[in-house]
């Protein structure tokens, strides 16, 4: 094994970097989208890349919500028998 050196500074500039490419992705694929759809550009589209990571953020926290609530309601299940079948019905 051998040790690489490497400037500190370049985990900083990774750490922004991926970011700032995902970003610029996103905008190119919702600027198609909005031509492919034949959307009229106004000044406040400027500001939707900015949305659309809010709408996901808020999209994952309910999807955990509802999961948590999911497991809550199959432990209830498993110790209350509520929601099984009966013996003999399949």
């Amino acid at each position: 094994m051998s040790k690489v050196n490497f400037p500190k500074e370049a985990l900083v500039i990774a750490a922004i970097g991926h970011p700032l490419l995902d970003f610029m992705i996103r905008l190119v694929l919702v600027a198609f989208v909005f031509i492919w759809y034949g959307v009229p550009f106004k000044a406040q589209m400027i500001f939707v890349p900015f949305i659309l990571p809010t709408c996901h953020l808020a999209s994952d926290r309910l999807e955990l919500r509802f999961i948590h609530h999911q497991s809550r309601l199959a432990r209830y299940r498993q110790y209350t028998g509520y929601g099984r079948l009966p013996l003999g019905c399949s």
